[in-house]
């Protein structure tokens, strides 16, 4: 490819043309002057850490589905963002948590971004990049190309905070299994409301509009247990471990305590807050 640059005129009169030729094929573009690109803002780095930009990335799309919709009226940031504390990186909405916990990298000092400029982690593949955090600033780089955004301000949320210590069940699904019937269900209701399914023992219970439906899946160890949930929410959370053959249900001992899914030699889990039985499907 030949690339030609070319300046006319002078003051407001000045303009600059790019020809670009390869082959038959060419182009002429009319780029911004130097003067007008904009700056980028001043700040100094506080804090300082290398990681495996392919992992962290990895690490990040695992958990970002938790993080709400950006909203101007949300007071709570951290609501949308995806959070970085010690080993751990999550997301979470208020209704559902993502996390994922790696022991060989603990990063410096707290921060939370914005999903949609991690995204950017792509650029860099599988190799070492360096990451810088400032006050309102990050940048990422590896040397030849840099990543800079902001980060947002606000209180990153409490991870223990959220995680029960004591489970009245546990016991385990295949998550493939209880996708499909899950899909069963999301296919049958009617309506754009959220729908609501009760956990029996394996059977699940859903209505909408007048009509029931039901269905079960393979359980171990759940006879007696019931709870509702977001049909949509618990789909994202077995959607994290769907190529995994079997999950680890837990269920806090208190009636409206989150339910933990976790799967064996993995170090990420997802948390879905339960809704209230009688507001769940009461199909028979």
């Amino acid at each position: 490819m030949i690339l030609e640059q070319t300046e006319k005129g002078v003051g407001e009169h000045r303009r600059i043309t790019l020809a670009l030729s390869c082959g038959p094929r060419s182009a002429e573009l009319h780029p911004f002057l130097p003067e007008d690109f904009p700056r980028g803002p001043r700040w100094e780095p506080r804090h300082s850490f290398t990681a495996n930009a392919a992992k962290l990335y990895a690490r990040m799309e695992r958990v970002r589905y938790a993080a709400a919709f950006p909203s101007p009226d949300d007071t709570r940031p951290s609501r949308s963002k995806v959070q970085f504390s010690g080993s751990h990186v999550y997301a979470v909405d208020g209704y559902r948590m993502a996390w994922d916990t790696d022991p060989e990298l603990e990063v410096p000092a707290p921060f939370m971004a914005a999903p949609d400029a991690l995204e950017h982690l792509k650029l860099f593949e599988d190799q070492a990049v360096s990451i810088q955090l400032g006050e309102r600033f990050a940048k990422v780089t590896d040397g030849v190309t840099s990543l800079l955004f902001r980060l947002p301000e606000g209180e990153l949320f409490k991870l223990g905070s959220a995680l029960p210590d004591r489970f009245r069940a546990e016991f385990q699904v295949s998550p493939k299994e209880f996708l499909v019937e899950l899909k069963y269900l999301k296919q049958s209701l009617r309506g754009n409301r959220a729908h609501l399914v009760r956990f029996s023992g394996g059977a699940l219970l859903a209505e909408s509009m007048g009509e029931r439906y039901a269905t079960k899946i393979s359980t171990t160890r759940c006879e007696g247990v019931e709870f509702g949930f977001n049909l949509d929410y618990m789909t994202d959370a077995l959607e994290q471990f769907k190529k995994e053959p079997s999950v680890n249900m837990k269920v806090s001992a208190g009636s409206l305590g989150p339910i933990i899914i976790e799967a064996e030699g993995r170090g990420d889990r997802a948390l879905v807050l339960p809704v209230q039985l009688k507001k769940a499907g009461m199909a028979a």
